[in-house]
């Protein structure tokens, strides 16, 4: 079974390259890439937990700490 990971970042390239490397992992999967805090909040309503989040902590809406807690 993999690993699955979200990741939360409002520079879509650079969260989209970050999934392209972790893709390349075998016990990785990416479930979802969430552009804000507010994003990967409503993505858990759809039973899509992930068993590993990597926040951007600087982000414009719901910062990464802000989603933390």
């Amino acid at each position: 079974m993999k690993n699955t990971i979200t990741i939360v970042d409002d520079h879509i390239l650079i969260a989209n390259a970050l999934g392209e490397v972790i893709s390349n992992f075998k016990n990785f999967q990416i479930l979802s890439i969430c552009e804000s805090g507010q994003a990967l909040i409503n993505s858990f309503e759809k039973d899509n937990i992930p068993n590993v989040v990597l926040f951007d902590v600087s982000m414009l809406i719901m910062n990464g700490f802000e989603t933390a807690k």
